[in-house]
């Protein structure tokens, strides 16, 4: 069964870590969301520096089987640059996301939060094909209707309520903190004559929104 194979792949895959130290952990937690290897004093550690969400599976630990997908379409346009005539570079890479985002899906037992990655990945999938425009909102509230359809009880799961809360907060608070950081770091009027600095103002830009977008997730 599907369910002997992931065991037996969990099985495998904790043979080839190390047995000691704080850190043996927590990759089977980020790929198989097994958090029974965590040592308690890591798991205070990830609570008391507020990053205990990121053992908990969701959009962000999804974004790598998007990124796989982007560097594969890269390398098979690179190998067939015919392909590219045929199906444009994002599509080709949303094409060898999903697959790769189902294997991680299951992989991960399926929580809720990453069903509602996956949702809204599948759900951008297909307005980009379809040549609709997307939006971070109808991305969420599709995702979550599909998950209620299914499971109505989900509707209580605190990972799905601050899952969607966290993207609910990026809907609301990006477009403006990214108006701000335009505001607080223009770029130079003309970056082929002045490359470093406007680099360095594109580098303060993206860390003024990071920590920006990190703070209000956390406030509310």
């Amino acid at each position: 069964s599907w369910a002997d194979r992931r065991r037996y792949l969990h099985q495998k895959f904790l043979s080839f870590l190390p047995q000691e130290g704080r850190a043996a952990g927590i990759l089977p937690a980020l790929v198989f969301c097994d958090r029974s290897l965590l040592a308690p004093s890591l798991l205070a550690l990830f609570s008391r520096s507020t990053l205990t969400h990121s053992l908990s599976l969701s959009g962000l630990h999804l974004s790598f089987a998007v990124l796989a997908g982007s560097c594969l379409a890269w390398i098979l346009g690179r190998l067939l640059p015919s392909i590219w005539l045929r199906i444009a570079r994002p599509g080709l890479a949303l094409l060898l996301s999903l697959p790769l985002a189902a294997a991680y899906l299951w992989l991960g037992q399926s929580p809720v939060s990453l069903q509602r990655a996956a949702c809204m990945l599948l759900f951008w999938a297909l307005l980009f094909f379809l040549k609709r425009p997307r939006a971070l909102q109808d991305g969420l509230f599709a995702a979550l209707a599909c998950i209620l359809a299914f499971n109505p009880f989900a509707f209580f799961d605190i990972g799905l309520q601050l899952s969607a809360l966290c993207i609910a907060t990026l809907a609301v608070c990006l477009p403006r903190i990214m108006k701000l950081s335009v505001r607080f770091f223009p770029a130079p009027e003309v970056p082929c004559q002045s490359a470093l600095r406007y680099l360095a103002r594109k580098a303060l830009r993206g860390a003024f929104a990071i920590s920006c977008t990190s703070l209000c997730i956390q406030i509310v």
